[in-house]
């Protein structure tokens, strides 16, 4: 590992000693005025989306006034600004009511007493924009119907108040947004300042955000730097660093828990860190989309194929909840149709380039000598085409695609025996809670008239898929970008065996105690969606989406709804 230069140690010696002194005066700062902060950083999402964008669709090959750089448009600073309204009308309730507002007849228990709660649409706007979708948070199995109001409002109810302290957050370098998004968690949801290191992969987002977080940044609550391996380690192991929050891949935590090699697996079976740290993560998880049995139109099979093939490649299958796995019934007449519609839209997607380091040895390691492979287009330098792996057994032991998570664009599909849609559901249930590695995220796709026929089971089948995130007909990404849901994996897990991470973030509406998230879509959304591979017009109505959260009005509003009706 390089040495860091005395230079270089002693400007991160100065940042964390400067957000040590800021610390208590964040912790003690009002409601009020966080909020003016937050709004400030809204304001000012906008006027850097141009240029960010332009530098996110340089850094990934796309030029950027293709369609695709729609995708980094949403992914970056369509994300950061729906969330920040999201926090912001939280913080809004909290001054003004001191609580935050839901309506109790948006508050359900299901059959065994768990109590659900309702947070999206918020409202008529929520309901245009969404599109028929909906956001629930499942609390805690030990929250009880009469006590769910105590469960919103975080760090801002008597008695949850945040101590001073400094965070550090290590951004991920696959999508933009994260490393905001973390930061944003640390200081309004936890109430802490903030150290972000970007990962070289993503260090050009750097001028952006120093602009977006220039007054905090001023004010001396945040601060930013870049760097390799050399300045995550040296920062990680400071003793100005409080508390610790990393994005990334299950080893990556590991590393730096346990550190590297014989040694640092010995210290993780004997639950022995060498980070003894107050430690929250969001790491790897293998997704799987279980397709229900059913008859579908025409029109319902090229829908759903698109759906499917976006949560496959969209960012070139760099996202930690693209969909790696397809659960089908090997008996539905309509699966080789679905599968053969899947294939032609990933065929005739623009070439995605390997621009995430290590992808292209990735691609190779998880394709490599199986025979059902399907390549859907032409390989070619620094280009990795879609790998669809049809077929592979649910026993297959071989098959690397359920132990590790791919990150590039390879997927596969497993039919399963059952035809019957109940034996079916919960068949695949099993299957992704015991075969697949990770608890992030899963999704169920299901036609509404296989799911009146499901009934109850349908949300027992939720219930049981053991991920912090399920998605009904919709990218499980949703969970991770519209700021109503906590973003986490399933509660429970250990330093030791830390699987996809431990705690949340992305919870605008500052939950104590969820145990999962859970967003319905349409099963055929008319427009189709905005961050869908094949949206014709995804750049200009993913700027206005930018444009409108950060100006919520009936304008701005029309102006993004005539740029995503042209899809």
């Amino acid at each position: 590992m390089t040495e860091l230069s005395s230079s270089m140690r002693a400007a991160l010696d100065g940042a964390i000693h400067e957000l040590r002194a800021a610390a208590p005066r964040w912790a003690a700062i009002s409601v009020a005025r966080r909020l003016e902060y937050a709004q400030e950083v809204l304001r000012r999402v906008p006027e850097v989306a141009a240029p960010w964008n332009e530098a996110a669709s340089d850094r990934r090959g796309t030029p950027p006034d293709a369609a695709r750089a729609g995708e980094t448009m949403i992914a970056g600073p369509g994300i950061l600004a729906q969330c920040l309204r999201i926090l912001i009308g939280s913080l809004r309730e909290l001054r003004d009511r001191d609580a935050i507002q839901i309506s109790p007849d948006r508050v359900r228990m299901r059959h065994d007493g768990q109590v659900v709660v309702e947070l999206l649409p918020d409202g008529v706007s929520d309901r245009l924009i969404w599109n028929g979708m909906r956001g629930e948070v499942w609390l805690d199995p030990a929250v009880r119907r009469d006590g769910w109001k105590e469960e919103f409002g975080g760090i801002y109810r008597a008695g949850h108040e945040a101590p001073p302290a400094v965070a550090l957050v290590l951004g991920a370098g696959n999508v933009d947004s994260i490393p905001a998004l973390d930061a944003l968690h640390k200081l309004f949801a936890e109430g802490q300042v903030v150290l972000v290191k970007l990962n070289p992969v993503n260090e050009y987002v750097q001028p952006a955000f120093e602009f977006i977080f220039g007054e905090l940044i001023e004010d001396g609550f945040a601060r930013l730097t870049a760097g390799g391996p050399e300045v995550g380690a040296y920062l990680t192991f400071h003793d100005g660093i409080d508390t610790f929050h990393v994005t990334g891949s299950t080893d990556t935590h590991d590393r730096i828990v346990f550190g590297a090699g014989e040694e640092g697996e010995r210290r993780r079976r004997a639950g022995d860190p060498i980070l003894r740290k107050p430690i929250t993560s969001e790491l790897g998880n293998v997704s799987p989309v279980i397709v229900l049995p059913g008859e579908w139109s025409t029109a319902e099979l090229q829908y759903q194929a698109e759906n499917l093939a976006t949560q496959m490649a969209q960012n070139a299958g760099y996202n930690c909840n693209a969909t790696k796995v397809v659960v089908t019934s090997a008996g539905w007449p309509q699966r080789d149709e679905l599968l053969a519609r899947l294939k032609r839209v990933l065929e005739r997607q623009a070439p995605r380039r390997h621009w995430y380091p290590g992808s292209p040895e990735r691609w190779e390691r998880f394709t490599h000598g199986r025979r059902e492979l399907e390549v859907l287009g032409e390989r070619g330098d620094g280009v990795q085409p879609p790998a669809l792996l049809p077929g592979i057994s649910p026993d297959d032991d071989e098959a690397l695609i359920f132990r590790r998570e791919p990150f590039c664009l390879v997927a596969a599909e497993v039919p399963l025996p059952q035809s019957d849609p109940v034996e079916f559901l919960f068949a695949a249930v099993d299957f992704c809670n015991r075969r697949l590695f990770g608890d992030l995220n899963a999704g169920i796709v299901v036609d509404p008239r296989t799911a009146k026929r499901l009934g109850h089971n349908l949300e027992d089948a939720v219930a049981a898929l053991h991920y912090g995130a399920v998605a009904v007909n919709v990218w499980a990404a949703a969970a991770y970008g519209l700021g109503m849901v906590p973003w986490g994996a399933a509660p429970g897990n250990t330093l030791d065996d830390v699987v996809s991470g431990i705690g949340w973030v992305h919870n605008g509406r500052l939950v104590n105690r969820p145990q999962k998230s859970v967003v319905y879509g349409p099963f055929r959304a008319t427009p189709k969606p905005v961050w869908f591979i094949t949206h014709r017009n995804a750049l200009v109505a993913t700027r206005r989406l930018v444009d409108y959260e950060a100006d919520p009005g009936p304008i701005q509003l029309m102006r993004l709804a005539s740029a995503a009706l042209r899809a």
